[in-house]
């Protein structure tokens, strides 16, 4: 139960961003010159759009914390497969370029570039009982990520009997937002299904992939 100590301390947490935000911005502005109008983006490593750019910085300063984790629980009761799920968020990552984009900075401006899909994603799986559930989500949930690995997505299941799992995915803000986690879900869940079943992966078509949209949403800023 949210407490008037939380709520103050979340009103600070975000006060304190904001003004690490507003200095290191002023900070940027005393030491660097204007970037050129004309200037493009390095091959291969597309800027980042405005709203990567904020989330990237505060990580940089180190005072995010948790802000920009986007976790989802969900309680299983009945058959659960966990190999099926990593077999599942492997094809999501390896479908969707942003979920395996590493960040780092250049010349003081930050970049994203994609890796290749890793030959595979962990699921570890936790024997817990049901009331201790609640602390072990919000531990898995608050473990910093490391961008400069390309971290954007992880998983967590916490085994409560044979058939009783609560399974927890935890992603970055920088590659997923409110609506596109929507999306996430619904493929993430076609794609469980093949995995057990042993079927073909239901999509033929290539997604939209997003640092094309953060180069255009950057280069905007410039004209």
């Amino acid at each position: 139960m949210s407490t008037d100590a939380d709520a103050t301390a979340r009103a600070e947490q975000q006060r304190l961003q904001l003004e690490l935000l507003r200095r290191a911005r002023a900070g940027a502005t005393r030491r660097s010159p204007a970037a050129p109008a004309d200037r493009a983006p390095t091959p291969g490593r597309p800027p980042l759009s405005r709203a990567q750019r904020r989330m990237w910085l505060m990580e940089r300063l180190g005072g995010a914390g948790d802000s920009y984790h986007v976790p989802f629980a969900t309680r299983v009761r009945g058959p659960f497969d966990p190999a099926a799920l990593a077999t599942a968020l492997h094809a999501l990552v390896a479908r969707h370029t942003i979920l395996r984009t590493w960040y780092g900075e250049e010349d003081g401006e930050p970049f994203q570039e994609v890796l290749p899909a890793p030959a595979a994603v962990a699921v570890p799986v936790v024997e817990a009982d049901a009331t201790e559930a609640p602390a072990l989500l919000r531990e898995a949930a608050a473990r910093p990520f490391d961008l400069t690995a390309g971290e954007a997505v992880r998983a967590r299941v916490l085994r409560h009997a044979e058939q009783d799992h609560t399974v927890l995915l935890t992603f970055h803000h920088i590659a997923i937002d409110g609506g596109s986690l929507d999306t996430v879900a619904d493929e993430l869940a076609a794609l469980y299904t093949a995995a057990t079943d042993g079927s073909e992966a239901p999509f033929s078509d290539t997604p939209p992939q997003y640092a094309g949209s953060a180069t255009r949403s950057a280069m905007s800023c410039l004209v």
